[in-house]
């Protein structure tokens, strides 16, 4: 709740045509806390290593750490290309306090991690392109060439690295669409090549088709109502994620150039259902998407990806 000082209360008593001085306003008793939000203590920073410590697993799985701090910062988008190069995009400027200091800086990143010794492990790491506003479409082609779409622009970018180090050193356009505004929780993200070779991504109510002469091609598919994330099955259908929509995978009944259509009892019960080893109060959507007993999420509230696993390698 805002609070005024005493310049503030006498320029609304002079305002209003009152008369006198303006009084100093009592302190207010100290608030006292919800009991369904009592006082928790803050959360610590621990180390990769300790946070692996603390995953549950069901027996048979185990878990390996592939990549984090200090190589990757603020890592938002991971993507592979056809040689197991795994591409970060890193926002780096995204919400660093609680107003968003610099949020709008030009100065995130897209890096680029690979096995050198062909061991799985990730031991070497670039700096693919950088000076970048909040990178949300990324898109590796054949070695050493990228698609990248920025914040607030429509503009698709291909990035080249021409000498194999790992390094971009060419930038040219490949799709010129404009600028663009408004949050930028609510922009476009993904660029996902479709079986139909189509780039899809969310939000926007068109896919980018290659041309027989490298340029792109806009075609008109319908809205999509996805958010963030997206994902194809083995058949091409595509799976938008609405994230902060609470409802997770969308318009999966039907492909999205048809129309948006989604039924009730398009998933099982309980589908949305989730079930967290730790309790909290303070989460999107309130008590109502908690159990009571522990406090523990009961459904979906912030969706951001899927992945539709086609390996064999997962116990039975």
């Amino acid at each position: 709740m805002p609070t005024f000082s005493r310049l503030s209360l006498l320029a609304c008593v002079l305002l209003f045509g009152g008369s006198g001085f303006a009084q100093t306003p009592a302190s207010p008793a100290p608030a006292q806390p919800d009991p369904a939000f009592p006082p928790q203590p803050p959360v610590q920073p621990v180390s990769a290593a300790e946070e692996a410590k603390t995953f549950q697993l069901p027996p048979g799985y185990k878990l390996e750490l592939v990549l984090s701090e200090p190589v990757i910062l603020e890592p938002t988008i991971c993507v592979f290309d056809g040689d197991g190069r795994m591409y970060v995009s890193e926002f780096l400027t995204y919400m660093q306090d609680i107003d968003g200091t610099g949020e709008l800086e030009p100065k995130s990143r897209v890096s680029v991690h690979w096995s050198s010794k062909k061991d799985g492990v990730y031991d070497q790491h670039r700096v693919f392109a950088e000076g970048l506003l909040l990178p949300r479409l990324l898109l590796p082609l054949d070695k050493g060439r990228v698609l990248i779409g920025e914040t607030n622009t429509n503009d698709v970018y291909l990035y080249t690295d021409t000498d194999g180090d790992g390094v971009s050193d060419k930038k040219e356009p490949w799709y010129v669409g404009g600028g663009r505004g408004g949050n930028l929780e609510h922009q476009p993200n993904g660029l996902l090549w479709a079986i139909d070779n189509g780039l899809y991504s969310t939000y926007n109510d068109y896919c980018l088709r290659w041309a027989p002469d490298g340029s792109a091609v806009k075609e008109k598919t319908g809205a999509n109502g996805g958010q963030w994330g997206l994902a194809q099955d083995d058949y091409g259908k595509i799976f938008y994620i609405n994230a902060g929509g609470e409802q997770g995978p969308v318009s999966f009944q039907a492909p999205v150039q048809y129309g948006q259509f989604n039924p009730a009892a398009q998933s099982d019960a309980g589908y949305k259902e989730v079930f967290p080893a730790i309790g909290k109060s303070d989460f999107q959507g309130g008590l109502g998407r908690a159990r009571p007993e522990d406090k523990t999420l009961n459904h979906f509230t912030a969706t951001c990806g899927a992945e539709v696993y086609r390996g064999d390698r997962l116990p039975k």
